[in-house]
């Protein structure tokens, strides 16, 4: 699976208005991704909404998937999932 740059095909919008009337945009969102390495599960049925000026950090142990995930997020690796999806706005 690429990176998905149409946003017709999710189920969120691409945007959002907080409280204050303010547009928050989604730079990255992920639905339902899982990746697995055999029998190892790597991450499972993740989750995840990066909106405009938000900074994270990807914390855990050596092996646990941190790189794998960029790479997924990248499309460099097919996600793994019944129905992943994955849109990345550049």
């Amino acid at each position: 699976m690429g990176v998905d740059s149409q946003t017709e095909n999710l189920s969120y919008h691409p945007f959002w208005i907080n409280s204050k009337n303010i547009a928050i945009v989604n730079f990255l969102n992920l639905e339902n991704v899982s990746k697995t390495y055999g029998e190892k599960v790597l991450f499972d049925h993740i989750d995840l909404q990066v909106n405009k000026g938000q900074k994270i950090a990807l914390v855990a142990k050596n092996g646990s998937g941190k790189s794998t995930l960029l790479r997924v997020i990248a499309g460099q690796e097919a996600a793994e999932g019944e129905n992943a999806k994955i849109l990345l706005r550049i």
